[in-house]
């Protein structure tokens, strides 16, 4: 039988490429403690009024005139500062039914990307306040943590702040955040929105403090949200800070571990077997499970202009012949004593975007030591069987699909040359 795992060079790099990723956070080296975006949507917000007509729809891009004869009526709006206003939730009505939903449902996606929330973290947006900020009014410095009280209501915790910009004509009053672990860790978003159809927002977590510049002309209309998170995982801009270190110093473990393996010039290329099995041709847009795992890690590695690694996919190639005896009953089932490997090479070869690599056939060393596997290779199917009863003989073809690791200065050295991954069509982005 074919035995793989016998290069004790390999023993640290099999762990390293196959230890449990740090949750199913998306995107991870992207993300941050803040997340500016923006979305297209319809809204409405209805402000509750105690004048004769009940109720009045706030026009959207807001209308100075109406945003004045709001804000001076003090039932509805209270001066929380210098040419700055909030309406309480329970006088606002924000979206219109399913529709606005489906508008939340878009910018929570956006958020768990944007600030590294685990894919599984079910989170919700919670309006607090409407906030009209006239031209030199601004936000003061908010601790949101000092500020805000924690909802500890069926194990439901505030995580986070979401301040969404209404369309209005305005300008200046950029939003400042800070990551109070590391004074020099902040950022400035310019939030001026003009047109009706867009929403411009960012949400921060509440570890963060947060100011706004004074506004320079114009009136700026801001939604405050609580971002709620329903776990009891500790979401802050701290813990994100910690992944993100974690993750890099796990890429460069990898990292040094694949120039171990590759340093001494004995070997030229690393092979690892796939899990499970896939057309070559479209091998990119297949990855799945730790294969998937395994290949954004070292496309991170690849696209680090310092490190002399890259990779592409390929066919590893390989017929088995075995002698021994075959049952005698109608299975005929094939028991064998003794094996050989006739051939093994790689061929077939892709890169990250699914071209073609002009790349000769790779031959592997009989004793496999290039080879590395996460299964037990007797459990990995044949491509073909050949049997011969009258010769007692099994021949196994295998065409198992592999992720083949280089370094570029060998690749440069033979002509050959492997293409960083084109945004539109690697899905690793």
């Amino acid at each position: 039988m074919v035995k793989i795992g016998n290069n004790f060079k390999f023993c640290q790099l099999k762990g390293l490429l196959q230890c449990e990723e740090i949750k199913e956070i998306k995107e991870l080296p992207k993300t941050n403690f803040y997340s500016p975006s923006i979305i297209e949507a319809p809204i409405s917000i209805r402000i509750d009024d105690t004048t004769s007509n009940g109720s009045n729809y706030l026009s959207i891009p807001c209308v100075e005139t109406q945003i004045n004869s709001i804000i001076s009526n003090k039932e509805i709006a209270t001066n929380s500062g210098t040419n700055v206003w909030e309406i309480e939730k329970n006088k606002i009505e924000i979206g219109d039914g399913d529709l606005w939903k489906e508008t939340e449902e878009k910018i929570i996606d956006k958020i768990k990307i944007g600030m590294g929330i685990y894919q599984d973290e079910s989170i919700k947006m919670e309006f607090n306040k409407l906030i009209i900020i006239k031209s030199k009014g601004y936000l003061p410095y908010q601790d949101i943590n000092r500020t805000t009280t924690i909802i500890k209501n069926n194990n439901n915790n505030i995580f986070g702040k979401l301040l969404i910009s209404v369309p209005s004509k305005s300008h200046g009053g950029d939003i400042i955040i800070t990551n109070p672990k590391n004074e020099k860790h902040h950022c400035q978003i310019q939030l001026s929105n003009h047109f009706g159809s867009l929403l411009n927002m960012v949400s921060f977590y509440s570890d963060c403090i947060y100011t706004t510049e004074p506004l320079h002309s114009g009136i700026r209309i801001y939604l405050e949200y609580d971002l709620i998170k329903s776990s009891k995982r500790t979401l802050s801009a701290q813990i994100l800070t910690q992944i993100k270190n974690d993750s890099i110093e796990k890429i460069n473990k990898i990292t040094e571990s694949i120039n171990f393996c590759l340093g001494d010039g004995k070997l030229t290329n690393i092979v690892y077997l796939f899990e499970n099995n896939y057309d070559i041709e479209s091998i990119v847009g297949d990855l799945k499970g730790n294969d998937l795992k395994i290949v954004e890690r070292i496309n991170r590695i690849s696209m680090d202009t310092s490190n002399d690694i890259t990779f592409c996919f390929g066919y590893f190639h390989l017929i088995e012949k075995s002698i021994g005896l075959f049952s005698m009953d109608e299975k005929k089932k094939f028991t064998p004593n003794e094996s050989v490997v006739t051939e093994n090479f790689i061929h077939c070869f892709r890169d990250i975007n699914n071209n073609l690599v002009d790349i000769p056939i790779i031959h592997i060393s009989k004793d496999l030591s290039e080879v590395i596997t996460s299964i037990d290779f007797k459990n990995i199917e044949p491509y073909q069987l050949i049997t011969n009863q009258d010769l007692n003989s099994q021949i196994s073809i295998y065409e198992i699909p592999s992720l083949l690791i280089f370094k570029k200065s060998t690749l440069e050295n033979n002509d050959i040359s492997i293409k960083q991954p084109e945004l539109k069509k690697s899905k690793l982005l």
